[in-house]
């Protein structure tokens, strides 16, 4: 496969020419046609030129999906700015220490999340007098709650002359400038920068299309957050590749995508495993016409067999395709083949993407490991990220190894036919007496006993085996702990079972719908103690 020379704004005209009046995003009532996203983002370019900004700028955004989200990428993408994604779940604390770890100099901001006041939050912003920091532009809706529409730009059009000096102004812009920098998961440490380029990025969301067969006919539910690469690989810049529509979705609830997909009659679901067990667990999942749905990709995390398999079984989905990535890799490193069976994605992530090299890397003997035999992946090619973490070159520095390969941090194997299967992530496996033990599997035991709705198990300190392993279940009925022991010695060895188990109603989340692991373990770790007082 041939990569492209090109950029967010020669997408986005080519789609405004040859599909002016098919809809380019929808938001609850709310709609844009190609021709109406590229005027107003050319409006919106020209106006932050205005302000200031210009190529290599770095602006943050922090606001949760939204019309106004959309715009504002474009149009920063447009004139060269490098957009800084922001959870928008963070607090004053957090947003801070992005702000000034990540250099931005201006930061558009929406209204509110959940308990977030964003206004409150910048106004508190402000009063720590960030040197950097040039002005704070609001994206949120208007006060009728309103979002922005052609009509907003007339009289700004024809007063403006910025308009000429946007055109070139944008022809300065190529492929290889960074398009934005995202943030790595970092749920133990801070969360580090990695910049992206447009080429990396839009070719990345160009395989993920051609491998998933999309094309304009099809609509995107868009129900990840766009400051997650997956979500803006597989949602946004996917619909910009491929002509496709995207129906934007504020943040993940199981039952308003349900009824999203239905009355839109989305054909495409992307999401990480928890969001479709969390629709498929809805009470009112079966009241709602999912038939429309055609295809999806379910990655962010690592997923179970019988889950994987439960989900197929459930939803109307005939190609739910699995995926392995991670951000600095734009996200994407393998996908499914279109074709593959259901038995063969249930427990691969599939092959590695084209113009990427894969290999599995035995650390300790340091040789490419024989099919089957388990060691951390690592990748070489144009999807890496190239300048490594934003201020972070001793970071950088650890995760490439001599000769240049990226280490993934996940453990897994290839078949004769080079799919991968992943197996854990190095930092999570538990070293007991010794002996190295992959939660995975004892998680895969687990979910096969009655009772269970899910599982995560985890390493806990201790002083004379050096760790001990800790389970924490979610149950839809009761579960005797004796018994799923006794179930346990049965299927693996002894020093593989749980010394603590304990049970929860549900698993907290993260803004991604990912399971909130250091939050799950310090409240196991908590439970712990008060055991042994």
């Amino acid at each position: 496969m041939k990569l492209k020379e090109t950029t967010v704004d020669q997408l986005l005209k080519y789609n405004a020419k040859y599909y002016p009046n098919e809809i380019a995003m929808e938001y609850h009532e709310y709609h844009c046609n190609w021709r109406e996203l590229d005027k107003i983002t050319d409006c919106l370019a020209a106006k932050y030129l205005d302000y200031g900004i210009h190529k290599g700028t770095h602006v943050g955004i922090f606001a949760p999906n939204s019309p106004n989200w959309v715009f504002t990428y474009i149009a920063l993408a447009k004139i060269g700015a490098v957009s800084v994604l922001i959870n928008f779940n963070y607090k004053n604390k957090e947003l801070q220490s992005i702000v000034n770890y990540a250099s931005i100099e201006y930061l558009c901001y929406g209204d509110k999340y959940k308990e977030n006041d964003f206004i409150d939050m910048i106004k508190h912003l402000r009063k720590q007098k960030i040197w950097r920091m040039r002005q704070y532009i609001y994206i949120g809706p208007d006060e009728n709650q309103n979002w922005l529409n052609v009509e907003d730009f007339i009289t700004y059009e024809n007063k403006n002359n910025n308009l000429e000096n946007l055109i070139e102004k944008k022809a300065q812009v190529h492929s290889e400038d960074v398009l934005s920098m995202l943030f790595t998961s970092g749920t133990t440490a801070q969360p580090k920068g990695v910049m992206l380029t447009q080429f990396q990025m839009l070719n990345v969301a160009k395989i993920a299309c051609e491998q998933m067969h999309w094309n304009q006919e099809d609509k995107i539910c868009l129900t990840l957050s766009l400051f997650h690469c997956f979500g803006l690989s597989t949602g946004l810049l996917a619909s910009i590749v491929s002509g496709c529509s995207i129906c934007v979705v504020e943040s993940f609830r199981s039952k308003q995508v349900i009824e999203l997909i239905d009355e839109k009659k989305c054909t495409v679901l992307n999401g990480v495993p928890t969001m479709f067990l969390a629709m498929m667990k809805n009470e009112e999942f079966y009241r709602y016409d999912l038939t429309s749905l055609k295809s999806g990709i379910i990655a962010g995390a690592g997923i179970r067999r019988c889950d994987y398999r439960n989900i197929c079984n459930h939803f109307p989905i005939k190609k739910l395709q699995q995926s392995f990535g991670q951000t600095e890799a734009s996200p994407s490193i393998t996908f499914s083949d279109f074709e593959d069976t259901l038995e063969q994605k249930e427990g691969s992530v599939g092959k590695v993407i084209p113009e990427v090299e894969l290999r599995i890397m035995d650390e300790k003997r340091h040789i490419v490991t024989e099919p089957f035999v388990s060691g951390e992946v690592q990748i070489k090619g144009f999807n890496v990220m190239k300048f490594g973490y934003f201020k972070r070159k001793m970071d950088t520095k650890k995760v490439f190894t001599i000769d240049g390969w990226l280490r993934t941090g996940d453990i897994g194997y290839l078949d004769n036919e080079k799919n991968l299967y992943i197996t854990g992530r190095k930092k999570d496996i538990i070293i007991r007496c010794g002996e190295n033990i992959s939660p995975l599997e004892i998680e895969e035991v687990i979910m096969q006993y009655e009772g269970i709705l899910d599982v995560k198990v985890f390493g806990v300190p201790d002083s004379f085996a050096q760790e001990e392993i800790a389970a924490a279940v979610s149950c839809y009925k009761s579960v005797k702990k004796e018994k799923l022991i006794a179930y346990l010695k049965e299927n693996i060895a002894d020093y593989k079972v749980p010394k603590y188990i304990y049970g929860f109603q549900a698993f907290p989340l993260l803004a991604n719908g990912k399971v909130d692991i250091k939050t799950l373990k310090n409240t196991v770790l908590e439970k712990i103690k008060e055991d042994q007082v």
